[in-house]
């Protein structure tokens, strides 16, 4: 074929090798061939439907290049296979789980500030003592860690699981999260290790604790996605046995002489 037709078809037949091989292989000479009776009868008819055939091949061959990649290209198949996928939602997941956790204990911090204050005032003058002033000082902490965890939680669920499951992961998200706030908690504020250490080891020590925040994450998705019923069991007993045992642990470090320290428990 020649003149314009001619020009488009092999113009045609270059932007071919734009798809994958493996689907050039097999429908290469049948969409050549296709193009061509569209592009002569086009042709035939004037032309401004020759103008209209190439414009509408403008639009609808990107559309079709992109479908034949997202179904046939090999690096499309790599994203979907079940490791890589896993692994870039995992990072995803794990990349916005920390800030989503700091925004959640930041908000029930600051929001219920002035809250406390007055809860504080109010437990004042009505018990005429001051020794429960620091439980009522950690409940901000507590729901936070537990509104973080529930953010975790329900971004670990639409991530990777599906709405029957919904329910396990947000459980697992908001008591492994809990527990994991109790854990730095008890490391950050039961030894005053900046008085200790210096600069390099608390750097150190922060880097840890990083670690273990990623150490919780990882627990509470292998927790969620599992089958088994038992951990997230002892996860559920772990976070209501949390304040008691650590009531038990900071009155203990008192009672021997080991630690003094403004967090604590013994209020009660």
């Amino acid at each position: 074929m020649t003149g314009i037709p001619g020009i488009l078809i092999r113009i045609y037949r270059f932007l071919l090798q734009l798809y994958p091989a493996k689907f050039r292989i097999e429908f290469e000479e049948q969409m050549l061939l296709d193009f061509l009776d569209m592009a002569s009868d086009a042709s035939r008819q004037g032309r401004s439907s020759l103008i209209r055939f190439w414009f509408r091949e403008l639009v609808d061959f990107p559309i079709n290049l992109l479908r034949v990649h997202l179904r046939e290209g090999l690096i499309f198949k790599m994203f979907r296979s079940q490791p890589v996928s896993n692994g870039l939602r995992g990072a995803i997941s794990f990349g916005l789980a920390f800030p989503a956790s700091v925004l959640g204990f930041a908000f029930m911090s600051f929001a219920s500030e002035p809250i406390i204050a007055r809860l504080q005032v109010l437990y004042v003058d009505l018990f005429h003592v001051e020794g429960g002033l620091k439980l009522i000082s950690w409940l901000p902490s507590a729901f936070g860690s537990l509104l973080s965890g529930l953010l975790i939680g329900g971004l670990l669920a639409v991530l990777f699981a599906d709405r029957s499951k919904y329910s396990r992961y947000i459980l697992a998200g908001t008591l492994g999260w809990f527990l994991h706030n109790a854990a730095v908690g008890i490391l950050s504020y039961s030894y005053n290790f900046g008085f200790f250490l210096g600069t390099k080891h608390n750097v150190y020590f922060n880097i840890a604790t990083l670690v273990l925040s990623g150490a919780f994450l990882g627990l509470i998705f292998v927790i969620a996605k599992g089958e088994r019923r038992e951990p997230l069991r002892l996860l559920m007993i772990g976070a209501f046995a949390y304040p008691l045992l650590a009531y038990l642990y900071v009155r203990l470090l008192f009672e021997f002489l080991v630690i003094t320290t403004p967090w604590l428990f013994i209020a009660l």
